[in-house]
This record gives C-alpha cells, sequence and structure tokens, in this order.
C-alpha cells in the first residue's frame, strides 16, 4: 500500500517531492485480477475483526510474496510477523476495506500517471508475482522511471535485501538530485 500512496503523493501533489520510490507498487492493478483483489482485500478486513491482527499476521506472512523473508532471514521474519500483529484489528480492517479494496487500477489511471515529471524508480522483487506485471507497465509508463529487479526477493525487499535496497536506492536518489535521471 506504501507505494500506491508515494505515487499519489507524487500525483496530487507534484511540488512535494523531487523523486520519488515505487517499492512493490501494483498488486490487483491488472484488469482481470480487480474482482478477486477487491474481494480478497475485503475476506482480509473481515478477517482481522474477526480474528485479530496477530491471526492475520501469521497468515500474511506466509503468503508466497513474502515467505522469501522467513527463508532468508527467519528472524527478521518473525520479527516482521510479530509488528505486522501488533497492529490495530480495526484500523487495518478500514484500510483493507477502504483504501486496498476500493482504490482504482493503475490503469485506470494512466492518462494522469503519464503527466508524473519526475524522477521514479520502480523496485521489485522478481518473486513479486502480483507486482511484476504493473512495475514493467510503470517502467514504460512513467517519463522519468528506472527499473530495479531485486532477484530471489519477494514483496519484502527492503527487509529481505536491505544492502542491496539501500544500495540502489542511494544511487537513485544521488542520480535524480544531481539531475542524471533522464527522462525517455
Amino acid at each position: 500500500m506504501g507505494a500506491f500512496a508515494a505515487l499519489h503523493v507524487g500525483l496530487r501533489h507534484p511540488g512535494m517531492a523531487s523523486a520519488l520510490v515505487l517499492a512493490g507498487c501494483g498488486s490487483g492493478a491488472p484488469k482481470g485480477d480487480r474482482e478477486s483483489f477487491a474481494r480478497d482485500s475485503e475476506a482480509r478486513a473481515r478477517q482481522f475483526l474477526e480474528e485479530g491482527s496477530p491471526v492475520v499476521a501469521q497468515a500474511m506472512g506466509r503468503i508466497p510474496t513474502r515467505i522469501t523473508l522467513k527463508r532468508k532471514d527467519p528472524r527478521g521474519w518473525d520479527e516482521h510477523v510479530r509488528q505486522l500483529g501488533e497492529h490495530d484489528a480495526r484500523g487495518s480492517a478500514l484500510t483493507m476495506r477502504n483504501y486496498q479494496a476500493k482504490r482504482p487500477s493503475l490503469y485506470d489511471i494512466e492518462e494522469t500517471i503519464r503527466r508524473l515529471d519526475v524522477p521514479v524508480l520502480v523496485a521489485v522483487g522478481d518473486d513479486d508475482t502480483p507486482c511484476l506485471e504493473a512495475s514493467f507497465w510503470l517502467k514504460r509508463t512513467l517519463p522519468k522511471a528506472g527499473l530495479w529487479v531485486c532477484p530471489n526477493t519477494g514483496h519484502c525487499m527492503n527487509l529481505e535485501e536491505p544492502a542491496a535496497f539501500n544500495t540502489a536506492l542511494e544511487d537513485f536518489f544521488v542520480a535524480a538530485e544531481a539531475g542524471r535521471w533522464p527522462p525517455r
């Protein structure tokens, strides 16, 4: 949800950011996925309310795009799941129901995205299957986008590969600040 929010900050308040990082952006974006994505988000909202955050956190930690963290860093995965389990269940349910499930597809706002005139780094793990297609599309659609794909990595790339992630972001921010992040 963070990358989608970052994109919207750039779209709605273009003077507020000189560069954007969209890491793991685009789950639920493909047209064919919209209905099931909204249904799954609503089901997750109900699960937060009925079972609580600790139970949902355990389930979310085991989905294919997040289990890669457990394979790489079991202690880090435990901490991630524990922290997710501390989220307020009602707040998480409302976020799933009213933000995640109802947000537009990236493809529905294509013309607005095409006008975004700031450097953008689109970052995605190659095991973050729900975000791959949208990441490639964002690279082609945003006028000043670069694409960084982190190998053997899921949705939590900043936790799975912190050194590589931080290096990619540092390189991007240095280039953007120096005016060396060219448009296509």
